[in-house]
């Protein structure tokens, strides 16, 4: 079960990649808070992931990320997430994470491409984004890089349509809008 925190670890980390915003951002803009920022407190977005292990398991998750604060500075967005393993459900701890409104010296991201995707019921038009990110190691461990796809649009709260995700063991987990609500 230790390629699945990775695994979750790695999807977060997806989740907080830089998401590309407009031309017309400022260069110093990021773009992450850009996406939440044309939307109201309480808009939120549902993604859902279904991984298939080695062993042959099938594991569901779930994350929820409500905008609960917007102010010139930054956005704060609470992240809820279950996985549900074996029929049996593991909610997660909800944490905040804050987006500032500034991007950061080390955002870095590639634009791929354009795609449609669908989700949700509706077909997004998205823009395509690489990026890749170390993720710090825990108790006794060591770094992992992980790689990340994501499809993002104007018309989601935060942007994200879709997301894959991998990270050292090539083991991919790949969420996809379920449903949002804009305020």
């Amino acid at each position: 079960m230790q390629w699945l925190k990775r695994a979750v670890l790695l999807s977060a980390m997806g989740m907080s990649l830089v998401v590309i915003s407009s031309a017309r951002a400022a260069d110093d803009a990021n773009p992450r808070y850009t996406h939440w920022s044309r939307y109201k407190v309480g808009s939120n977005t549902t993604m859902v992931a279904n991984v298939s292990t080695p062993q042959g398991m099938t594991i569901n998750m779930e994350m929820k990320r409500t905008l609960k604060e917007l102010t010139d500075d930054k956005a704060v967005i609470e992240v809820v997430s279950s996985t549900e393993v074996m029929g049996q459900s593991h909610p997660g701890k909800p944490h905040d994470e804050i987006i500032q409104a500034k991007k950061a010296e080390n955002d870095a991201y590639k634009e791929v491409g354009h795609e449609t995707v669908e989700a949700a019921g509706k077909s997004y038009d998205c823009t395509v984004i690489e990026a890749t990110q170390t993720v710090p190691a825990g108790p006794g461990g060591r770094p992992q890089e992980g790689k990340a796809k994501v499809w993002v649009t104007d018309d989601v709260p935060g942007g994200m349509v879709k997301l894959e995700a991998t990270g050292m063991s090539n083991q991919t987990v790949s969420f996809l809008l379920k449903s949002f609500e804009a305020k």
